[in-house]
């Protein structure tokens, strides 16, 4: 399997409301007004590829959203179990839960 990242490294941000931006090397990938498009060199809109990367990661975005709450809150039991709980698994705790704020606006 190959773990080279394939999508556009968060983060993304929503520009005007409707146009969602990640940083593509010097190239932005864009969502606007739900469809998925890049900017080309010239500075003009172009659809992009309907099977692309980033595509595929923001259509399973709500299915990744409830497996996250699903593991937290399965970790959270797991891990609170434990009298003695390490540095990372804090850090961890507050990462999904962070993220998890982040991803239902409430941050």
């Amino acid at each position: 399997m190959n773990d080279e990242l394939k999508h556009t490294p968060a983060p993304w941000r929503w520009w005007n409301g409707n146009t969602l931006m990640g940083d593509h090397g010097r190239r932005p990938i864009v969502l606007y007004a739900r469809n998925m498009v890049t900017i080309n060199a010239d500075g003009f809109m172009e659809p992009n590829n309907s099977n692309s990367a980033d595509c595929r990661l923001i259509s399973v975005a709500p299915e990744l959203l409830k497996a996250l709450k699903r593991a937290d809150t399965e970790l959270r039991l797991r891990i609170g179990l434990c009298t003695n709980r390490t540095q990372d698994e804090k850090e961890m705790l507050r990462e999904i839960f962070d993220v998890i704020q982040k991803a239902e606006g409430r941050e």
